[in-house]
């Protein structure tokens, strides 16, 4: 993904949301996508909790999540509301997306059964 519309800022997130087709080439998408998650682990907490967040913030990537297996925990940034605060979910809850302002919940009961039977 060229997040920034240059090519300097290439990012590989685990999981995206691209609502504006026109964003999506061949070669890439070319700038933010409005949904960014990404899965955390000890080898990465620096380069997802600071470098990307800020990075995926100021490129105007409008939420992201970050997804904590260790502490079975999904934290929840609005980029579109600045002054909202991170919200914390555990995996026996369904997350709102406020990209489809709450209408979509993700379910994480069934995702942490998967993860539990990985290890």
């Amino acid at each position: 993904m060229q997040l920034d519309e240059d090519d300097y800022t290439m990012v590989e997130p685990d999981i995206l949301i691209v609502c504006d087709p026109k964003k999506i080439t061949k070669r890439c998408i070319y700038g933010a996508p409005d949904f960014v998650c990404e899965v955390l682990s000890p080898s990465n907490i620096y380069m997802e909790r600071l470098r990307k967040q800020v990075k995926y913030l100021n490129a105007g990537v409008r939420e992201y999540w970050e997804i904590d297996t260790e502490n079975q925990q999904v934290i929840v940034y609005n980029f579109e509301d600045r002054d909202s605060a991170a919200e914390y979910y555990d995996f026996s809850a369904e997350v709102p997306m406020h990209i489809y302002k709450g209408k979509l919940k993700i379910d994480f009961k069934g995702i942490a059964k998967q993860l539990k039977s990985f290890g």
